[in-house]
């Protein structure tokens, strides 16, 4: 169907009437017996052109109306009104050129219906695009504003935070402060003490009868002489009441009436 009925447009085309019309008849014929619409109008469109072609305009009309083909019929009207105005034929003139007229203003309407048609749908388009711009938007601007709430929040509990935990790093510097410096005041006292205290833990020789001390080198020392040189221990010499009797017994009673017994 769709070889023939290429075929004969290309025939029309090349004025070849005769040729279009067998190979549109036989495509009309073929597309009938199969049912196939579209090929049937194809063909049918075809041959109103071939009926032109010959001159059997009142035909081609008939079938342009059959097949609906708008623009084949209004240049069929006006081509059938010319013939019929030459004819002297005014009334059928008329009458044809009306028809022509009407599917000309019908196009007219249809063209400009459609342009408003498809000029609402873009301003339609355009509005809803408007919309979701506007939707997409406001859905931005609700994400920003909650996310800056979320991060205000979580600002706000970091300086807490840092702040509690500033006061507490504070509070036990503080301590550590008092306890540290407790520590260095006993340690202070210590080494005081232990500078004011020397502790002597070693065998020291000792003369049996004059008490005198040997030292490290050998040397004899008394007992005051080696205590000084170790220790911080000073001296205020006396005397016992034995010495005093054996030493001054005339006036031992005088300075000891009760000598202690030894």
């Amino acid at each position: 169907t769709l070889v023939l009925n290429a075929t004969g447009k290309l025939h029309n085309v090349r004025g070849r009437y005769t040729d279009a019309r067998a190979a549109l008849d036989s495509a009309l014929t073929l597309a009938t017996h199969f049912s196939n619409q579209e090929g049937q109008a194809r063909a049918l469109m075809h041959l109103g052109v071939t009926y032109v072609g010959v001159g059997e305009n009142e035909r081609a009309l008939d079938i342009s109306t059959n097949i609906r083909q708008r623009e084949l019929s209004k240049d069929l009207y006006a081509h059938l009104s010319e013939l019929y105005l030459q004819k002297g034929d005014h009334q059928r003139a008329l009458a044809l050129y009306k028809q022509y007229d009407s599917l000309q203003d019908t196009r007219f309407t249809e063209m400009r219906t459609r342009y408003h048609s498809e000029r609402k749908e873009r301003e339609n388009i355009a509005l809803r695009h408007e919309s979701g711009q506007q939707q997409v938007t406001i859905d931005r601007q609700q994400l920003v504003s909650v996310l800056g709430s979320f991060v205000l929040l979580l600002v706000l509990a970091s300086l807490a935070l840092l702040y509690r935990t500033q006061r507490s790093t504070a509070r036990h510097n503080y301590q550590l402060g008092e306890v540290n410096q407790t520590l260095e005041e006993n340690n202070a006292r210590l080494e005081q003490a232990l500078d004011q205290v020397q502790t002597l833990s070693c065998l020291i020789p000792i003369c049996a009868n004059c008490k005198n001390i040997r030292d490290d080198e050998g040397y004899w020392e008394r007992l005051e002489t080696y205590l000084l040189k170790r220790s911080d221990a000073q001296f205020t010499h006396s005397i016992c009441p034995n010495c005093v009797r054996e030493l001054y017994p005339d006036y031992a009673d005088e300075i000891n009436p009760d000598p202690p017994e030894s």
